[in-house]
């Protein structure tokens, strides 16, 4: 008897610890081109205000806080892409960031950048913010990131200070992390394990 109960103990012990989380990162490195209408990475969905966006890579970003490849608020004749940017992911998150970055060759101004996260019934549960500021023609380099539960959807854009219909940003380096989700069965087998203990309880008594 002691011998099974203390099986179903620690069946009981593994089937509850903490279900299945993880992070995931977005750099567009094998994105390059465009335009798009959506971008699926892994659980991510990208779209763009429902319009088209392009990804580009070094040959067009005029920028010191990016590299490599980028989403670009512009497509590569100048022309300004819808925004917001939003992204749906098929797992509920916790957490979500994205940097950001002004191209001073089009128009190397003072953005800001806007974040905000929803759950599943579309309800606003988080918003940040934050300003790119130009020091002595040196751009500054944001980083916009928000923790809450179970965020369905993010969306994220930015405004100019200069209204010349430019607004031109790049964004790259998306970092989410997967809300824990319970494994299958788990209440049941944290059930059993608590009948185990329970049985050895009363064998030790």
């Amino acid at each position: 008897m002691r011998t099974i109960g203390t099986g179903l103990f620690m069946v009981g012990v593994a089937a509850a610890l903490p279900g299945v989380a993880g992070a995931a990162s977005i750099d567009f490195s094998g994105t390059v081109g465009g335009p798009f209408q959506s971008l699926v990475e892994g659980d991510a969905t990208l779209s763009a205000g429902g319009g088209d966006f392009y990804v580009v890579d070094d040959t067009w970003i005029d920028s010191s806080g990016i590299s490599g490849a980028a989403l670009s608020s512009h497509d590569p004749d100048g022309l300004v892409n819808p925004s917001p940017f939003r992204v749906d992911f098929a797992t509920a998150i916790d957490t979500f960031s994205i940097n950001f970055d002004d191209d001073c060759f089009l128009d190397c101004d003072t953005d800001t950048g806007y974040l905000q996260a929803f759950d599943g019934n579309g309800i606003q549960i988080g918003q940040t913010i934050y300003q790119l500021l130009q020091e002595d023609g040196n751009p500054d380099h944001g980083l916009l990131s928000i923790s809450a539960s179970a965020i369905s959807y993010v969306l994220f854009w930015s405004e100019s200070d200069v209204d010349d219909g430019i607004n031109s940003v790049y964004w790259d380096n998306i970092n989410f992390e997967v809300s824990e989700v319970p494994l299958p069965g788990t209440l049941g087998l944290l059930g059993l394990g608590l009948a185990g203990l329970g049985l050895l309880r009363r064998r030790g008594s």
